[in-house]
C-alpha cells in the first residue's frame, strides 16, 4: 500500500458498536457518526472538463482521473454516494471528489486514517437508498453507533493498521513483479529454448531448430463432463468433487464449491478423472484457462479433460503451452455473446514440441516461479486475514495499543489538514 491517495479495502456490513456498549475503556466514549463528522456533496466533473494537471479526482469507486485543481483541501477522505454506494477512499493529498461522492467534514479533529479506518468498519456498503440507482443519504449514516478513542490512540490504531496495509502491498508488488517474471520467462523459453541452439523461421515465427509441431491429436485424446439433474438433491453434497469451468484459473485443483454424490456421477456424463489430468475450460468467462488435477475429481460439460501420451509429452509443459498459446487458440472460438472453444478445436491444436527431456526442463523452470506465486499469494491472503482481525478487534477496543511503543511518524503526514484548519 502507496502511503498516497489509494488507501482502499472491503468493509465488512454490520456495526458491531453500540452507543452503551459497557465494556468500553474509561477513556473512550460512545458516540454516532454525525456527532463525528458531516458528508458534504462532491462537485461535478465531467471528464471532458478535466485539465491536464496531478490533482486526483475521485469517483464513487476511487480515483477517476486528474484536473489541474482541488476542490477539497487534503488530507481527506470520499464515500461513494452513487454506484459503488458505500466505498471509502483516503487521500493524502488535496483532491476534487465529484458529484456522485460525499467527501468528509472532519468535525473533532480526528487523525484522519484513525476516521477513514472508521469508517471502512461503519457497514456505509449496506445503506443502500434501494432507488432504481443505488445510493447513500447521508442521514442513514449519522446514527450509526460509533467508539471513540483518545486521539493519541487514533494515532497507535492507524499506525498498525497502516503498516500492515503498507505490508500487504509490497506483497502485491511482488506478486506483480512475479506475473511480469513468469511471462517474460514463458516468452524466452518458449520462442529460444533452454540449449541454445540455432532458430529457425516458421509460420508462428522462430523456434529452436531441433523443436517440431505436433497437432494435440496426435499425443492427447479427449472428453469432458456433466452435470447432475439439478431437480435430484440426492445427486449433490456428496464426496466426489466436481469441477466448474469458473474454478480453472491456470493452477491446480485441490477442492471444489460443489461436490457430487455416487449416484449423481452414475446417472449423469460427469467422469471420474484422477490425479494429475490436465483440464481446460470450454465455456465461459474462463474460457481457455487451464487446470491440473491435485485429487480425483469429476467436471461439468463446460471442462475438456486432456490425457496425454507420456512417452511423447508432459502434462506440465502442455499445459504451459496452452497458456503461452492461449491468444492462438482462443482465436479459433465460435459461436454468439459468448463464444466458446470446443474438443475438435482443442485437438487440432498445433503445440510445439522439443524432446520430453527439454519439455520437463523448461515446466520445472516455469514451475519454480509458480512456486514463487503461489507463496506470495498465500502470504497476502494471511495478511489480509491479519487486517481485517485488527481492523475489528482495534475499532472496538478488544484489542489496545496504547501501551505499545508504536513508531507514528510514518503515518503523520495525514495530520497536516487538521491542524492547517
Amino acid at each position: 500500500m502507496q502511503k498516497s491517495h489509494a488507501l482502499r479495502h472491503s468493509r465488512e456490513s454490520g456495526n458491531p458498536m453500540s452507543s452503551s456498549d459497557p465494556d468500553l475503556p474509561p477513556n473512550w466514549r460512545a458516540s454516532t457518526l454525525g456527532e463525528e463528522i458531516a458528508l458534504q456533496y462532491g462537485k461535478g466533473l465531467p471528464a471532458h472538463a478535466r485539465l491536464p494537471g496531478s490533482i486526483n479526482v475521485y469517483g464513487s469507486n476511487g480515483v477517476v482521473g486528474q484536473h489541474n485543481a482541488a476542490a477539497v483541501k487534503g488530507p481527506g477522505i470520499v464515500v461513494g454516494r452513487k454506484g459503488s454506494v458505500g466505498e471509502v477512499a483516503f487521500s493524502d493529498s488535496d483532491f476534487w471528489p465529484i458529484d456522485t461522492t460525499y467527501y468528509v467534514e472532519n468535525k473533532r479533529n480526528h487523525n484522519w486514517l484513525f476516521l477513514y479506518y472508521l469508517l471502512s468498519t461503519a457497514g456505509l456498503d449496506a445503506l443502500n437508498s434501494h432507488s432504481a440507482v443505488p445510493g447513500l443519504n447521508r442521514e442513514s449514516a449519522y446514527p450509526i453507533h460509533c467508539c471513540i478513542p483518545p486521539k493519541p490512540e487514533q494515532k497507535k490504531i492507524a499506525a498498525v493498521l497502516w503498516k500492515v496495509q503498507r505490508t500487504i502491498a509490497t506483497q502485491d508488488r511482488l506478486i506483480a513483479a512475479t506475473r511480469d517474471l513468469k511471462a517474460s520467462a514463458m516468452q524466452r523459453l518458449f520462442t529460444r529454448g533452454l540449449r541454445n541452439e540455432p532458430l529457425k523461421d516458421t509460420e508462428i515465427g522462430l523456434i529452436p531448430r531441433s523443436w517440431r509441431f505436433e497437432t494435440l491429436s496426435n499425443f492427447a485424446e479427449t472428453t469432458s463432463g456433466g452435470t447432475p439433474n439439478r431437480s435430484e438433491t440426492k445427486y449433490y453434497n456428496g464426496d466426489i468433487l466436481w469441477v466448474k469451468s469458473g474454478e480453472l484459473n491456470d493452477g491446480y485443483i485441490e477442492d471444489t464449491e460443489e461436490k457430487i454424490t455416487t449416484e449423481g456421477l452414475r446417472h449423469s456424463s460427469a467422469k471420474l478423472f484422477q490425479p494429475g489430468t490436465l483440464l481446460i475450460a470450454m465455456y465461459g468467462a474462463t474460457v481457455g484457462k487451464t487446470a491440473i488435477l491435485e485429487v480425483a475429481a469429476a467436471t461439468n460439460q463446460a471442462v475438456c479433460a486432456i490425457f496425454t501420451s507420456p512417452e511423447k509429452v508432459d502434462s506440465e509443459f502442455l499445459r504451459y503451452s496452452l497458456i503461452y498459446d492461449r491468444p492462438e487458440l482462443l482465436s479459433r472460438r465460435y459461436g454468439g455473446a459468448q463464444p466458446n472453444i470446443s474438443q475438435t478445436v482443442i485437438r487440432n491444436f498445433t503445440i510445439r514440441c522439443p524432446s520430453l527431456e527439454e519439455q520437463r526442463a523448461i515446466a520445472n523452470a516455469l514451475a519454480t516461479i509458480d512456486r514463487k506465486l503461489v507463496h506470495h499469494r498465500k502470504k497476502r491472503a494471511a495478511l489480509n486475514d491479519l487486517f481485517q482481525t485488527l481492523l475489528h478487534k482495534l475499532m472496538t477496543a478488544e484489542l489496545r495499543v496504547t501501551h505499545l511503543d508504536i513508531d507514528t511518524r510514518e503515518v503523520a503526514q495525514p495530520e497536516t489538514r487538521e491542524e492547517t484548519t
